[in-house]
């Protein structure tokens, strides 16, 4: 026989290999399994992360849009001719779909008719979502 010839008498593959073989059957399934519920809960824990962003964002809107209707409103009140409080004030005329705003003066004190205390309240909806107080003089 040559060094070459590959004819040789092969070995049967013995006990311990089929032993290794049957203690690994189903190793493959458990495996795939479990990346597959890793992969899902990342999945599931990135896509509430963007939900939870997508609603603060959402809020933060709202109180951007609340606050600057507010700060308007007081700043068109105090252009306003002065009226003795208690006393309801015009709205401004562009409000935001969904937004109302009130503004109420209210007097500082019992003795002095010149101030007046400003409530500003703007509404989504039916609900309040932002109150701002300020002073008008009379000049």
């Amino acid at each position: 026989m040559s060094k070459n010839d590959i004819t040789g008498k092969q070995k049967k593959p013995g006990k311990r290999y089929h032993l290794t073989m049957i203690k690994q059957a189903g190793f493959g399934l458990v495996e795939s399994l479990l990346a597959v519920a890793i992969l899902g809960s990342t999945v599931f824990m990135l896509l509430g992360g963007l939900s939870t962003g997508a609603i603060s964002v959402g809020i933060l809107q709202e109180d951007i849009v609340a606050e600057n209707l507010g700060r308007t409103q007081l700043e068109y009140t105090k252009c306003l001719p002065f009226h003795t409080a208690p006393y309801s004030y015009d709205s401004v005329e562009i409000v935001p779909e969904g937004y109302s705003v009130t503004a109420n003066a209210v007097p500082v004190s019992a003795r002095d008719d010149n101030i007046q205390r400003v409530i500003i309240t703007v509404y989504r909806g039916d609900k309040s979502v932002y109150i701002l107080e300020g002073f008008k003089v009379k000049r």
